[in-house]
């Protein structure tokens, strides 16, 4: 009986391990869904943000020419800073942890298949406008609600509010 359990120990130890994806096999969904050119994408979203708040700050009459030249400066840094943390060197691991520790291979094998798949790649290509159309779903969702919610409240004060009129029989 010993020999049982300890076999069947044995056994869903190496059926679990060999669950665990491989690095290569994340890498390769990662290419198939092309998270690298989504993380350039936000990387250069920052760059142009950044470059916004100099130019308006380069436009503005109240600051000296050293606090403007400070801000570029700062800029400058700010670009290097967002180049290192946004590199795909330094991302990419991250990915592949996260991954690794919340999908089995069998599950990444199948993503794989799903976007190298034209209807995968469809999705994948679409992901943003799908996002865009939740949010703004959601938030017209929410403003209906609040205007419910907004009368419903109306309402209840003004029974709460008005005069009690009492009936005769």
């Amino acid at each position: 009986m010993k020999f049982v359990i300890v076999l069947l120990c044995f056994l869903s130890v190496s059926v679990s391990k060999a669950e665990v994806p491989t690095d290569s096999s994340i890498k390769e969904f990662l290419k198939s869904i092309d998270y690298k050119t989504s993380t350039a994408r936000a990387c250069n979203t920052m760059h142009a943000d950044f470059a916004a708040i100099v130019k308006k700050a380069a436009e503005n009459p109240q600051l000296s020419q050293k606090q403007k030249d400070f801000i570029a400066e700062m800029d400058k840094v700010y670009i290097q800073v967002i180049d290192n943390i946004f590199s795909w060197e330094n991302i990419e691991p991250k990915y592949i942890a996260f991954f690794r520790a919340n999908f089995t291979q069998e599950e990444i094998d199948d993503m794989i298949t799903f976007f190298n798949s034209k209807g995968g790649k469809a999705f994948s290509g679409k992901v943003q406008l799908i996002s865009d159309f939740q949010q703004a779903t959601l938030k017209a969702a929410a403003q209906e609600a609040l205007v419910q919610i907004r009368g419903t409240q109306k309402s209840l004060m003004q029974k709460i509010t008005s005069p009690v009129t009492k009936e005769t029989p």
